[in-house]
């Protein structure tokens, strides 16, 4: 499955962590408005 995220701000951020570690996602996209906070988001996930 691949899903894709906007938004990672605090909410987003924990929903992109609990799916990263599902076994169903093959491949998580991350946006935001600031593309540095989704940077951040992805290099903790």
């Amino acid at each position: 499955m691949r899903i894709g995220l906007i938004g990672t701000g605090r909410i987003g951020t924990f929903h992109a962590e609990v799916l990263s570690r599902h076994p169903a996602v093959d491949a998580l996209l991350l946006a935001d408005a600031a593309p540095e906070r989704a940077a951040g988001a992805a290099a903790r996930t």
